[in-house]
């Protein structure tokens, strides 16, 4: 079936040309299995803070990962408050635009189903609850938003993909076994409370 699909859109492919109009020229996994390996760290500031959360991600794509409080398949405590949901990408996507579903979705294997149901619901959550991503670079975006600080919330920095910018020596040990870290300010103590599967699946919380 693909083969032959492949072989009338030959040309387009070669050209790319209409047919992969609706695709981005980078890789956006926006993989949202993810958010079960950040869940501990969110509820362990949540248990040492008791202030509602600051959500600041790097690398955010669509910023689907921003909503994880609304995801159905995560188990989130009534008592968990998001006072402000943001992220940064070099290339970020519009999920409550109709034609950012494809780019979207077009980086999960076909007959991964389960997958592509889950990040189609998601996508839905996405129009509902408003999370701002900003066209900019890590480093300079970080710098203008960690430059105040907010004591009436607790803000966190975080990421679910870093694999583009490692190098494949790294990239081959972190598909082996991720790890998640914690590290709570003041003191900076750096602490590992989970592992997670490359997929946000098998997660382990230690």
């Amino acid at each position: 079936m693909y083969e032959a699909l492949l072989r009338r859109m030959a040309d387009d492919v070669r050209a790319g040309g209409p047919c992969l109009a609706a695709l981005p020229a980078y890789v956006q996994t926006n993989e949202v299995e993810r958010s079960r390996a950040l869940l501990p760290g969110f509820l362990e500031v949540v248990r040492q803070t008791g202030l509602p959360l600051r959500l600041l991600e790097i690398g955010a794509s669509a910023g689907l990962n921003l909503r994880w409080d609304h995801f159905p398949f995560l188990d989130v405590p009534a008592t968990i408050r998001v006072a402000e949901r943001r992220g940064c990408d070099l290339n970020p996507i519009d999920p409550t635009l109709d034609e950012s579903r494809a780019a979207i979705l077009c980086f999960v294997w076909p007959d991964q189903t389960e997958r592509l149901q889950v990040l189609a619901e998601v996508i839905e959550i996405a129009r509902r609850v408003p999370a701002a991503v900003d066209r900019c670079d890590a480093v300079d975006w970080l710098r203008i938003h960690l430059a105040d600080p907010r004591p009436s919330v607790a803000t966190i920095v975080y990421h679910s993909v870093v694999m583009p910018y490692l190098t494949e020596e790294n990239r081959e040990n972190l598909r082996r076994v991720a790890e998640v870290h914690l590290t709570m300010w003041p003191g900076g103590e750096r602490r590992l409370i989970a592992q997670a599967g490359f997929h946000g699946r098998d997660v382990k919380v230690l």
